[in-house]
């Protein structure tokens, strides 16, 4: 079997497609949140809030922006996984792809809150 048609035997799974598509949609939402709320932004980001309501924590936009890259590996990597263990166990494929929804999920949630912050 080549590349070629394992991937397109990958993609044709209706789960794997679906789970894929809502970890890219969940994904831009949390860039989106954060394009939207933090990039306009002149001065230091308020990452941290402790119980006293004084601030723990600033961050710069390169802090922000690894964050972001940090995502997108953890996303890359385990589409990478899943891709590679499809043929061999297709359950194991599919729990690291909703896995994938969830940390997508877990994405958003984090740069809107943040953005809530500032």
């Amino acid at each position: 079997m080549t590349l070629d048609t394992y991937i397109k035997k990958f993609l044709r799974d209706k789960y794997v497609f679906a789970s894929i598509i809502a970890s890219i949609v969940f994904m831009s939402l949390g860039y989106a949140f954060a394009y939207v709320n933090l990039f306009p932004l002149e001065k230091n980001i308020v990452l941290h809030i402790n119980i006293t309501n004084s601030i723990d924590l600033f961050a710069n936009y390169g802090d922000i922006i690894s964050i972001l890259v940090g995502f997108f590996v953890v996303f890359v990597v385990n589409i990478f996984l899943a891709c590679l263990l499809y043929t061999k166990d297709k359950s194991l494929s599919y729990i690291i792809l909703f896995s994938t929804i969830w940390i997508s999920v877990v994405c958003s949630v984090v740069f809107y809150l943040i953005g809530l912050m500032n």
